[in-house]
């Protein structure tokens, strides 16, 4: 049977921690190692992170090329690659992730026997490496920290709206002109949008396929990340209205809710939906608790989440608009339909 010949893209900055494993990983891949192309896209790494790619070029069995990215932005490092791959396949992958042997093998084995998937990935599980990111892991892998994002939990093959990293065929991405870099984060869900409406495929999630993801090792960091996130998600309701999700609606309207309730004199509902949230929150947190985490910082993890993210929504409100196709959108599926996303057979 023919093998396609793989580009994989690696967007980088400053992953001195993670990206010789990484380089490693792809090396110890069962797909046919002559036929896969590495290319990392740097975006001006100020560590030993370059580097430690030269020297590694020096041992690896596959072809590397490394690249500069101007913009310094992840989207541009995208289509940067994408310009460069020599593959009739790409599949993305992360620096703060590491990947089974089998990984670039199951993803091309899903793209190229089924004619109905324009991406395909695994479930994407968070490990810590510190006691606060065991803390921020164990949260990312549950519905209470990341909502609607099923592939992070998914466990049996299913459609999705979009999944990180992703495989896809090159032509279709050249086809719909790679990633839009007007999105600064949030690009994939707003390639995966348009990559749905041009192909007339289905985007899916294989359990089956594993990978690991390191998350963010500070609070600091946390809160940045998601309320970038929920800024962006703003951008791409206001774009495409029919990726729009209850999940993304919920964190702001609490917070303009909680807002609100004082400013109404209504003190008694604030404090009971405030101690309703903060005891729901507590009886997650004791289910997620294991022994290489505290319940204060599942505690905390959760909380920052939800709160940076609905923050980052309302800036995004105020940015870009009141995304009123996509809140109809959310009230006709939830409401007044029995739409839900279909299980892969």
């Amino acid at each position: 049977m023919k093998k396609e010949k793989i580009s994989v893209i690696i967007p980088v900055f400053n992953e001195e921690r993670f990206i010789e494993d990484l380089l490693w990983t792809i090396n110890k891949q069962s797909y046919p190692l002559d036929k896969i192309e590495v290319i990392i896209i740097d975006g001006g790494s100020e560590d030993s992170t370059i580097s430690l790619i030269e020297d590694i070029s020096k041992e690896i069995n596959y072809k590397l090329i490394t690249l500069y990215n101007e913009k310094k932005i992840p989207v541009s490092a995208l289509n940067i690659g994408l310009k460069c791959a020599q593959g009739e396949i790409i599949v993305r992958l992360d620096a703060h992730s590491n990947y089974e042997s089998q990984y670039i093998e199951k993803v091309v084995y899903q793209l190229t026997n089924s004619k109905e998937y324009c991406n395909v990935g695994g479930v994407a599980k968070a490990v810590g490496y510190d006691k606060i990111s065991n803390a921020i892991a164990s949260v990312l892998n549950s519905p209470i920290g990341v909502g609607g994002a099923k592939f992070r939990y998914a466990q049996e093959p299913i459609e999705t709206d979009t999944l990180f990293p992703g495989a896809w065929w090159k032509k279709d991405l050249v086809k719909i002109k790679g990633w839009n870099e007007e999105w600064i984060v949030n690009e994939d869900m707003e390639l995966n949008v348009r990559l749905k409406k041009e192909t007339k495929k289905k985007i899916v999630i294989i359990p089956d396929i594993k990978l690991e993801y390191y998350p963010r090792n500070s609070f600091g960091k946390l809160l940045r990340q998601y309320y970038r996130y929920g800024y962006w998600r703003n951008k791409t309701s206001n774009k495409h209205a029919e990726s729009m999700r209850l999940s993304h609606i919920i964190p702001p309207f609490f917070i303009i809710t909680l807002i609100a309730l004082p400013l109404l004199r209504l003190n008694n509902l604030f404090v009971g939906l405030s101690l309703f949230y903060l005891l729901t929150i507590i009886f997650f947190s004791i289910k997620l608790k294991d022994k290489n985490n505290s319940l204060f910082h599942i505690i905390l993890s959760i909380i920052i989440t939800h709160f940076s993210w609905g923050i980052g929504a309302i800036h995004g409100y105020m940015k870009f608009g009141i995304p009123f196709k996509g809140f109809w959108k959310v009230f006709k599926t939830v409401f007044l339909s029995k739409v839900r996303f279909n299980k892969i057979s």
